[in-house]
């Protein structure tokens, strides 16, 4: 994999979509990949839509279209005032609907700053990053 971390590996990183699956990484630091370690035997915490099925048979629950809009929205649910104890809540929508909605134990650090990463691997092959009309996106 190289020395740049995966992005189910960076540093204080919460991810949706995939195969219906929500990731949440509350280290300060990339964990680094290790041939045949799972990320969960690692730290990272990960939610799934079919945690019954084994990996391989995992399909991606939407089908993107040209033209649909993704949106996403992480948020903290009340709870403890230490920085990444709580619980949080991330989503996916398509087109204005939610498609996806996992709740998490833990958060993110709140004083820092937010980016988004877009994986639709091999869905698309062309997508626009929009800053504003976040809640018209998550329908809100």
């Amino acid at each position: 994999f190289g020395s740049l971390p995966h992005a189910f590996c960076l540093a204080q990183c919460a991810m949706i979509g995939g195969t219906g699956e929500a990731w949440l990484q509350k280290e300060e630091t990339a964990l680094k990949l290790e041939l045949g370690k799972q990320l969960e035997q690692a730290g990272m915490q990960r939610k799934h839509l079919t945690p019954q099925l084994p990996e391989h048979r995992r399909t991606a629950p939407l089908v993107l279209r040209a033209g649909d809009v993704l949106g996403c929205r992480y948020e903290e649910i009340a709870g403890e005032d230490a920085p990444t104890s709580g619980k949080s809540l991330i989503s996916m929508s398509v087109n204005g609907d939610v498609a996806l909605t996992f709740e998490l134990d833990g958060k993110l650090p709140s004083n820092k700053p937010v980016y988004a990463i877009v994986d639709v691997c091999y869905c698309v092959y062309q997508v626009s990053m929009m800053s504003k009309e976040v809640d018209l996106l998550m329908g809100g």
